[in-house]
């Protein structure tokens, strides 16, 4: 049998492939055919220069093919285990946990892959699921922002004029920056001055 017809016959035919066991086939099945065909040439006795003329593949190739009984699986590099852990990820008591935490903890359970990998499973999960995750989570008030003029304004204010979400900005902003207190302070008792309107006391200040 000539060579060009025998590649023509294997291809066309797709020969052999379903002698193979299924879990032995390669989820590609354009490289499981070129597999087949090199191996099924070589085994009539046509040699590697010809087969690799014929089929376009390189002698490297043929040759590793020649010494495989089958064609290993291949792994896709984003195939990994995720799968087995998604009730665990999705229990209530995960809810509000950071990726970090949830990740170190299947990690130690016997998850396969990396962080990253991680991350872009647990973000189609939770998208699928209409969960937001606690990292991204936004509080209003941290995200508030105040002008250095409002921030003049609020200083000047007595706390219970303040809203809820200024006065607990403020109590934060005094705890980091004591100066700031120490300033909001000196601001009240000049005001208190001006409003006992008392003989000497700004003699006193």
């Amino acid at each position: 049998m000539e060579l060009t017809s025998a590649t023509e016959d294997l291809v066309s035919t797709g020969e052999d492939l379903e002698t193979i066991p299924t879990q032995e086939i390669n989820t590609n099945i354009e490289h499981q055919l070129r597999f087949n065909n090199v191996k099924e040439l070589f085994s009539q006795g046509h040699n590697i220069r010809a087969i690799s003329r014929s089929l376009h593949v390189s002698r490297v190739t043929i040759r590793k093919y020649i010494g495989m009984d089958f064609l290993p699986k291949k792994m896709s590099s984003r195939s990994t285990n995720f799968d087995s852990f998604r009730l665990f990820l999705l229990h209530d008591s995960n809810r509000g946990k950071l990726y970090t935490e949830l990740y170190a903890a299947i990690l130690s359970e016997g998850f396969n892959g990396g962080y990253t990998q991680f991350c872009s499973s647990m973000n189609e999960l939770f998208k699928k699921h209409s969960i937001t995750p606690a990292s991204r989570k936004i509080d209003p008030v941290a995200m508030k922002l105040w002008s250095p003029r409002n921030l003049s304004v609020m200083i000047q204010k007595d706390k219970n004029d303040l809203s809820t979400g200024d006065r607990k900005f403020l109590e934060l902003l005094y705890e980091k920056y004591p100066a700031i207190k120490e300033t909001e302070q000196f601001i009240h008792r000049f005001k208190k001055l001006f409003q006992l309107k008392e003989e000497g006391t700004l003699r006193t200040w």
